[in-house]
């Protein structure tokens, strides 16, 4: 379970139990293994497995051995178990209700969860204080999460892809996989480059946002910055054609076309094998050459096909950042991820990301993606690299 579903779902109370359910999943244990794991009491131990057997009966298991009893969960087990857990929480009942319906009666939560206006107040206070980071923030009555319209999204994206282990705020997902193939049939020249899961999600949010009411609004500087090529009229049809069967929104701006367009274009890989099909793609962007000068300064980089993708993804960090679609470099990597590429390297691609962001937590997630980028792309080693071989020679 990420830091994300603990931080939203899973109370002071519940970590025990979610470190408890990693415990027993892993190998069976008695009662006092666990306890001691966990720096609790053997009595503590037994309450929490009353829990799991009161919300999920039988899914525990018991073992007889050496005179002492064993415990163990499956992996299966342990995935009810939590899902159950989160749909506990307030906060999930709130965020279900504020992304299915962009409102929520106040006293449906006091009348729930048995809240008294006080604790209400002091649970809503601590719920807004993790929201801070979003810039998005819940109030009033009915209470709504407000904020800009992109920041809002851009919250809901990170509720999305943090759960996707848990199909618990998209539960019409079915949708998708007819979505999804006939997003392949209909623009088959795009399909090496596409990597579905990375817009699905954010897809789902943006129409979503559009059925509640919402609009999605571009700047002079995006509207202006998009070249309609020729396949543009195609997309503008074909995504009118999808949104209009799969998700009933009858009437897409000007903007909103333009903003889809972008947004299923977006979802590619950075690779040289697909590089035609990117640099074709770029005619949607805001594209010049001070990517490649960059990297040739800060990276020392020569070949030129490698400079063309680092530039794809460094472009995309560019543009995304203005359309607020900043998961492609905040979800799929953590910013506590460890590095495993020469430090050098690293560094290098670190000076770059400087150019590009002032956010701290920004910075590490750009030189991480473009070491990775590098190491996927590149045939010869930028520098010559020495490579020692250390025998052991009690082994020979």
């Amino acid at each position: 379970m990420n830091n994300f579903l603990i931080d939203f779902f899973i109370n002071k109370s519940n970590h025990r139990k979610v470190r408890l359910l990693k415990e027993l999943t892993s190998e069976p244990k008695d009662i006092e293994t666990f306890a001691d794991k966990l720096a609790v009491s053997k009595e503590t131990i037994r309450k929490d497995f009353s829990y799991f057997a009161d919300i999920q009966p039988g899914a525990i298991t018991k073992t007889s051995r050496l005179n002492k009893i064993f415990y163990k969960c499956s992996p299966q087990q342990k995935y009810q178990l939590m899902f159950k857990i989160i749909q506990e929480e307030p906060s999930f009942f709130i965020f279900k209700h504020l992304f299915s319906h962009d409102k929520l009666d106040v006293s449906k939560i006091l009348t729930t969860f048995f809240f008294s206006e006080s604790t209400y107040a002091r649970y809503l206070k601590a719920l807004n204080h993790l929201l801070t980071s979003y810039s998005v923030k819940l109030k009033n009555n009915p209470l709504v999460l407000t904020g800009s319209e992109l920041n809002i999204r851009n919250f809901y994206n990170k509720l999305l892809y943090f759960s996707r282990e848990y199909p618990i705020f998209v539960n019409d997902l079915f949708f998708y996989d007819d979505f999804v193939t006939s997003l392949k049939e209909q623009f088959p020249s795009y399909i090496a480059s596409y990597d579905t899961n990375k817009i699905l999600y954010r897809f789902k949010v943006s129409v979503k946002r559009l059925s509640l009411g919402h609009t999605i609004q571009l700047s002079d500087k995006q509207r202006d910055s998009i070249v309609r090529c020729d396949d543009y009229e195609l997309f503008k049809k074909q995504i009118a054609r999808l949104t209009k069967r799969y998700f009933h929104l009858h009437e897409l701006s000007e903007d909103e076309f333009v903003f889809f367009t972008v947004m299923l274009k977006e979802g590619h890989v950075y690779c040289k094998d697909n590089l035609h099909f990117q640099l074709k793609r770029q005619k949607h962007y805001l594209f010049n050459n001070t990517h490649k000068a960059l990297c040739r300064q800060f990276l020392n980089i020569q070949d030129d096909t490698l400079l063309d993708v680092l530039s794809c993804y460094l472009n995309d960090v560019y543009i995304l950042n203005d359309f607020a679609q900043t998961g492609i470099i905040d979800e799929l990597f953590s910013y506590n991820q460890p590095i495993f590429y020469e430090e050098k390297l690293y560094k290098q691609c670190l000076s770059l990301a400087e150019v590009y962001t002032d956010s701290d937590e920004k910075r590490p997630v750009i030189a991480y993606t473009l070491c990775q980028i590098i190491m996927a792309n590149q045939i010869e080693p930028i520098e010559q690299i020495t490579i020692y071989l250390f025998l052991d020679e009690e082994k020979k």
